[in-house]
C-alpha cells in the first residue's frame, strides 16, 4: 500500500465531481492548510496557504471546495475554493466551523462562537 506522508496532521478528507482527493491537515504551530491529489497517484500538493487549523472539508454539487477552520480560542472562519485553486475566506461568516456538508442541495456550516455557549448555523452560502 503506498502511503504519501505529509508535513502535518491529517483532519478532513473530501473528494469532489472531478476526483480531486483534497486533504485538510493542521500544521504543528496550530495552524492549517489544504493539500490536494488524485486517486491516480500519491502526489499531493498544497493548495492554500495558511489558513487556520481545517477541522472539515465539503464539496458542493458545483464543484466548489469549503473548509472550516478554528485560529484561536473561539475564533475561525470558512473558506471556499472554485475547484484546486487557493481558499479565500467567504465574508460575514465567524466562529470556529466545526461543521460543513450539502444537504438536498442547499449549503450548511454550523459554528461556535467566542464564549463557546453559543453559535450560528450558516446555510446557502
Amino acid at each position: 500500500m503506498d502511503t504519501p506522508e505529509l508535513t502535518a496532521e491529517v483532519r478532513s478528507l473530501v473528494s469532489d465531481k472531478d476526483g480531486n482527493i483534497f486533504v485538510g491537515a493542521r500544521t504543528g504551530d496550530g495552524s492549517g492548510t489544504v493539500y490536494v491529489g488524485s486517486n491516480n497517484n500519491n502526489n499531493f500538493n498544497l493548495i492554500s496557504g495558511t489558513i487556520g487549523s481545517v477541522y472539515n472539508l465539503s464539496t458542493d454539487e458545483l464543484g466548489n471546495v469549503y473548509a472550516g477552520t478554528r485560529t484561536g480560542a473561539g475564533i475561525g472562519a470558512l473558506y471556499k475554493s472554485s475547484g484546486v485553486s487557493d481558499f479565500s475566506v467567504i465574508s460575514g461568516t465567524t466562529g470556529v466551523v466545526y461543521g460543513v456538508d450539502e444537504v438536498n442541495g442547499a449549503f450548511y456550516a454550523g459554528t461556535t462562537l467566542p464564549g463557546g455557549n453559543t453559535g450560528k448555523l450558516y446555510r446557502g452560502l
